[in-house]
């Protein structure tokens, strides 16, 4: 793997000194009555209920991975609401186009072939290593973003994504089990406790979500370290050296959502995302 890959990953999955538990927006981990209600787990893609581009979620552990059924037990059906609602709210009624069956999320389990400490020892490289594991598991549909909860090590971020045009790829993922030096353990984030309170791992993988979209652009005008903004700590996509304290979708609108300056990535134009007229969360 080459230098200038390996400049853009570590710009991608953001350096340790963004990786803090987020405080007061995060709160216990357990589920109450309103988690979404599950559905048998699946080790395949389901069909589709629509066509067309979409973010397909999926839980995954390494080989030796202990398997938590965080895809059936409620768990990452509450994030993955909570994330969309927030979304929703802050955008006036966007979307992510998320792949359903039979109208609810449809996340797929899978085991890797390899261990957590093999896959752990690519670094900062392990996104593109649990990459090549899917595709190579079939999890290779043109038309889609895949969303990883990597149930598994990871050494250097909790979290990781592709970032087109510069660097292409298909899969965006949290580490759950990550330990990036100098920063908390990422175990130490709790899920979202219900769709109306989003936490780390929500804004977490919602921030993965859109550099796989491709933002933040380098024709944005705060755009820095590969992919991010540095105008204000509160934005999605913030990166620099203050706590990132995520309430705020694309600070004064300049940067990827919603500025409509042509030539330059406006995400409210993405086929990954549709919008709701109603505007309601």
């Amino acid at each position: 793997m080459n230098i200038f890959r390996s400049a853009v990953l570590r710009g991608a999955v953001k350096s340790g000194t963004l990786l803090v538990v987020v405080a007061g927006i995060a709160g216990c981990s357990a589920h109450p009555g309103n988690t979404p209600p599950a559905v048998p787990r699946s080790a395949s893609d389901r069909p589709d209920d629509a066509e067309g581009s979409q973010i397909h979620f999926m839980y995954v552990v390494p080989s030796d991975g202990t398997d938590r059924s965080l895809d059936t037990d409620g768990t990452l059906g509450t994030s993955i609401a909570a994330l969309e609602r927030w979304l929703a709210t802050e955008s006036g009624g966007y979307r992510l186009r998320i792949d359903r069956f039979q109208g609810a999320v449809d996340i797929t389990f899978h085991r890797l072939p390899r261990t957590a400490a093999e896959l752990a020892s690519f670094g900062v490289f392990i996104r593109d290593e649990l990459e090549d594991d899917l595709i190579a598991a079939g999890f290779n549909s043109p038309n889609k973003i895949y969303a990883v909860y990597y149930d598994g090590l990871a050494t250097t971020a909790c979290g990781g994504a592709f970032w087109p045009p510069v660097l292409p790829g298909n899969v965006v993922a949290q580490y759950l089990l990550g330990e990036p030096p100098k920063a908390p353990p990422c175990a130490a984030n709790p899920f979202a406790p219900a769709a109306t309170k989003p936490g780390y791992w929500e804004f977490g993988m919602l921030h993965e979500i859109f550099h796989g979209l491709g933002a933040v652009a380098e024709c944005a005008p705060y755009h820095t370290r590969a992919g991010h903004a540095s105008d204000d700590p509160r934005d999605l996509m913030y990166a620099g050296d203050e706590p990132w304290v995520p309430s705020i979708l694309d600070i004064n609108d300049d940067d990827y959502f919603g500025h409509s300056r042509s030539g330059c990535l406006d995400l409210d134009e993405s086929p990954f995302l549709s919008r709701d007229v109603s505007g309601s969360p």
